[in-house]
């Protein structure tokens, strides 16, 4: 019986580069899937060109750009005084201060993380500063992740990837293997070490199998044998399943 294999591709629909997933598996047609998040999902079987499958892409561009635009967005937080924010997978108070200078601090013997802005009662402000503060500690903290992570593929050779950063809506992390690229969720900045370690293997060992086959599940096993509980981890702190 064969097994599904999942590829990350993108197609450029007018002027949109759209990623979408490409599902092989023991189907009859070519499929098409667009999730609440707005990932979009084809399926066909093995024998299917991917010129047939990326031409039914095009022929539903308009379609797929539209369900994209219309997909339920997440729920996004205000960051109110004294809401909890996690940090590193600890959770910390919110407090939150007028300030000419914008600036977010973690006081860890206070359990508490500070938020200054000017216009502090400003809901779409806090959003910006925490997102920055975000994307600021993961390019900190992430690099050397990255290089621990990377030693563990040492027998495999591949090659040091680029390091981009982004907030996601449904993805934890994404690996460009044509490009060298890996882009992490900033959001996992709020998760405990492990669990980056986690997401950070999973997006090397796309470096060496670009597809969610069995030798890569076998791969990411070989490199963290407890990446399960790691993921189920990810799952249980932010209570929700989002892709890889």
């Amino acid at each position: 019986m064969q097994k599904e294999q999942i590829i990350q591709r993108k197609i450029l629909l007018g002027q949109q580069e759209v990623e979408y997933f490409h599902h092989i598996k023991k189907v009859k047609n070519i499929n098409l899937r667009i999730k609440v998040d707005g990932s979009v999902h084809i399926s066909a079987a093995k024998y299917v060109p991917l010129k047939a499958i990326e031409q039914m892409i095009q022929t539903h561009g308009d379609y797929i750009l539209a369900a994209i635009q219309k997909a339920k967005p997440q729920e996004e937080k205000a960051y109110h005084e004294g809401d909890c924010y996690h940090f590193l997978g600890r959770a910390f108070a919110i407090r939150l201060k007028t300030s000419n200078k914008r600036s977010t601090q973690i006081h860890p013997e206070k359990k508490e993380v500070e938020i200054c802005l000017p216009d502090i009662e400003n809901i779409e402000s806090r959003r910006k500063e925490i997102y920055r503060f975000e994307k600021e500690s993961c390019e900190e903290l992430f690099p050397e992740i990255l290089e621990r992570m990377h030693e563990l593929f040492a027998d495999e050779k591949i090659p040091y990837p680029e390091l981009k950063f982004r907030r996601m809506k449904s993805r934890w992390g994404s690996c460009n293997p044509s490009k060298n690229i890996i882009t992490m969720n900033t959001m996992l900045i709020q998760a405990p070490v492990s669990v980056m370690e986690y997401v950070m293997v999973h997006e090397l060992a796309h470096l060496v199998h670009p597809n969610h086959s069995k030798e890569f599940h076998q791969l990411v096993e070989q490199k963290k044998p407890n990446w399960r509980l790691r993921k189920k981890k990810l799952k249980d702190f932010f209570g929700q399943e989002e892709e890889l």
